[in-house]
């Protein structure tokens, strides 16, 4: 599962070469990350009401189902409409591996298990890239999807023979499970995401200039919609989709705005760092995924060791606000990268942002299951994935935007060389040294590290804005927090 997230990465190059689809290339993570924020709240309804073991394997099947997609896709479109599938079930997954753990884990050893399921994703962000490489170089692209069928089913397996976990709210009738889901929430939600994304993502090239008709008439739809879903929550109170006495949880709401801020910064960097390597540096997308080693390795060992730190002293919130200080240290650097850096300059920054990332990103995961009642820790859990996954998918985008706007004006400045943009775009990032001559490839390999540099200033502006979150939190042991409730 966090595998599939961290292996596409090395793989995208490859894929935007053979299908022609630079253009399409932030869609591949964007539609995820968009399906998967959609169905976000939903699940933490149903994982309040049904048993999760179920309501666990569902999913996964779902995610399955969209892998399978992937993996045989014939166009590009065709792709994104398996990623869009594989979200859905990826949202119960991410969200159900700590409502289990929340409803069954001792309450004082509750961070270090934290720390425990944070390697996970860590390990995955390491084996994710090399993976990537190995199967897009030795055998084929397809393979960064087909490899969730086994491990998939093996995953599914364990959890069908697991102890099940009672859902928090039983024996609730029909109608109030049904009302729980707010369709008339959904019905403005859905649509306020989709007009918001499509310009996002598609604006900046025509036919969708930022001042054409199309993509402002969709911004101001996606905020009529957005006013909408509000006034509508407001008016349902605790029986919204969103449920006020949740919201008005200082801890829940300053936690989810780090949240999203380190994790839509994360999500950048992950994605656009293994094309810089490829691109600049022309490598292949096994030695991509080895050169982003640093940031894997820097998220693992500082993942771990803080969620056993925590776990000791009791508290995790000075651990956040040190990640809101070093992390836009160590993106400001990333922005830096030249076509000629050194692998000191390349590895350092990246040690150097991961450190900040690993001391807040996993921490920060013990905020929804201490801030609230034992009733409302899957709402909680929900709600932070919601938000993680709607700034990822947004920002990802914004970052997609930005890289190929800014590729297409740095060519276009070049009048004398008579490059054409569009043949630079649509030629894929791994290819671009082999494609292009010598007289022009030092030209649009400048214009490649300038458009990817300025994507990575989405991960400045995140990082640097996650400390509004990690200095509101409360500064209270996690134990004493939780006996109070």
């Amino acid at each position: 599962m966090y595998l599939d997230t961290t292996i596409l990465g090395t793989a995208s190059s490859r894929i935007s070469t053979e299908f022609h689809s630079l253009q399409d290339v932030g869609w591949y993570a964007s539609s995820y990350l968009l399906t998967s924020c959609i169905v976000q709240l939903p699940y933490g309804q149903l994982y309040k009401f049904y048993t999760a073991k179920w309501v666990f394997l569902g999913a996964l099947c779902i995610f399955e189902i969209g892998s399978l997609i992937c993996a045989t896709a014939p166009t590009s479109g065709a792709l994104i409409c398996g990623r869009s599938i594989a979200g859905i079930g990826s949202a119960g997954i991410f969200s159900g591996f700590y409502v289990v753990m929340a409803y069954s884990t001792p309450v004082e050893h509750r961070a270090l298990y934290n720390g425990i399921l944070g390697s996970v994703p860590a390990i995955a962000n390491v084996a994710g890239p090399v993976l990537g490489g190995v199967f897009t170089d030795r055998l084929s692209w397809r393979w960064c999807f087909y490899i969730n069928l086994p491990v998939g089913g093996v995953a599914g397996l364990c959890m069908l023979f697991s102890r099940a976990v009672k859902p928090s709210l039983k024996g609730a009738h029909w109608r109030e499970k049904l009302d729980a889901f707010d369709l008339v929430g959904n019905a403005f939600l859905v649509p306020a995401l989709l007009c918001l994304m499509l310009p996002v993502q598609m604006g900046g090239t025509a036919p969708w200039e930022w001042d054409s008709a199309r993509v402002i008439a969709l911004f101001v739809a996606s905020g009529v919609l957005a006013i909408i879903f509000g006034v509508h929550q407001i008016w349902r109170g605790d029986r919204a989709l969103l449920p006020l006495r949740i919201l008005r949880n200082r801890d829940l709401l300053a936690g989810a705005w780090f949240n999203l801020c380190i994790e839509g910064a994360l999500v950048v960097i992950t994605y656009y760092l293994p094309i810089w390597f490829q691109a600049v540096r022309n490598v292949s997308a096994i030695q991509s995924g080895v050169m982003t080693l640093p940031t894997m390795l820097g998220l693992i060992l500082t993942a771990v060791a803080t969620g056993g730190l925590v776990a000791v002293v009791g508290y995790y919130t000075p651990f956040v606000i040190v990640s809101s200080i070093v992390t836009p240290i160590g993106a400001g650097l990333l922005t830096t990268l030249a076509v000629d850096s050194t692998t000191a300059h390349w590895l350092g920054y990246q040690v150097l942002n991961s450190v900040g990332v690993g001391l807040g990103c996993q921490n920060v995961m013990l905020v929804p299951q201490f801030a609230v009642g034992a009733g409302d820790v899957s709402m909680a859990i929900s709600i932070f994935f919601f938000t993680r996954t709607l700034t990822s998918s947004i920002f990802l985008a914004i970052a997609q935007s930005i890289f190929q706007n800014q590729l297409a004006q740095n060519l276009r400045s070049h009048t004398e060389l008579s490059i054409d943009p569009a043949a630079v775009i649509h030629t894929g990032a791994s290819q671009v040294s082999e494609t292009f001559s010598s007289d022009v490839l030092p030209t649009i390999l400048n214009a490649y590290n300038s458009a990817l540099t300025r994507s990575f200033d989405v991960v400045i502006a995140l990082s640097a804005l996650s400390i509004l979150g990690s200095v509101c939190l409360s500064w209270r042991r996690i134990n004493e927090g939780y006996r109070r409730k």
